[in-house]
């Protein structure tokens, strides 16, 4: 979303079970940060709930209602192809599409990545959620930033080079709108284990131009049934 202001994220984090489409979860802020720093962050309570239907493998709506009066619902597809979804739940199917989901440094407060990794198209995609570098503490949600990542698979990876960070504009949020989306630097992702990865970044132009570093990252939660390296 780019309003007045600048760009938002949110986060959604409730409970889930493996027999049910449906989940109804609140919807978090988190504001106070500052890009790749430990600089401490405020997870608002709660500033509103969504609910996640799932109607397939491949489709989904997300109602929601912020406390602001702001509500509806977004129609959602699967960027990227299936690769081990059935209409009684996973297949079962190791590989390294195993080591995608919820990333952080532990060392940066209140940001992190969400990796999808796709060997049936062999494209990796990253959103990249996190605040803009000079941000004071109060800064207040216009020092939010997000990027997306992607890049081309190998065979076995253990290790991504290159992959092109993307910076995009223009969006308002669950409104059709023209945006734009810029290469912005690129980065290096060398995954250790299941649950351990380094990625090393270098932004070239945008809002973090000039802005090098290395993040040690570990999952969000245990490693999935049959993730091996």
């Amino acid at each position: 979303m780019t309003a007045a202001g600048g760009q938002r994220w949110y986060t959604l984090q409730g409970a889930v079970t493996d027999d049910d489409d449906t989940a109804t979860m609140p919807i978090y802020l988190t504001q106070g940060g500052a890009f790749d720093s430990g600089q401490p962050t405020t997870t608002t309570e709660e500033i509103g709930e969504a609910t996640l239907r799932f109607d397939d493998c491949d489709s989904a709506q997300m109602q929601y209602s912020f406390d602001d009066g702001r509500s509806g619902t977004i129609d959602l597809s699967r960027l990227l192809a299936n690769v081990s979804c059935t209409p009684t739940g996973d297949s079962g199917i190791a590989g390294r599409h195993l080591l995608a989901g919820a990333w952080a440094d532990a060392g940066n407060s209140g940001q992190g990545l969400v990796f999808d990794i796709n060997p049936p198209q062999n494209v990796f995609f990253a959103a990249w959620y996190s605040f803009l570098a000079d941000a004071a503490g109060n800064a207040g949600p216009s020092a939010q930033h997000w990027y997306t990542l992607q890049a081309a698979l190998t065979p076995d990876f253990t290790r991504l080079d290159d992959i092109g960070i993307f910076d995009s504009s223009g969006g308002v949020f669950d409104q059709g709108a023209d945006t734009a989306t810029a290469p912005v630097g690129s980065a290096d992702l060398v995954f250790q284990s299941c649950t351990s990865a380094t990625l090393s970044y270098a932004f070239t132009s945008g809002s973090h131009a000039g802005i090098s570093g290395e993040l040690a990252l570990s999952r969000i939660g245990p490693a999935p049934e049959g993730c091996a390296l």
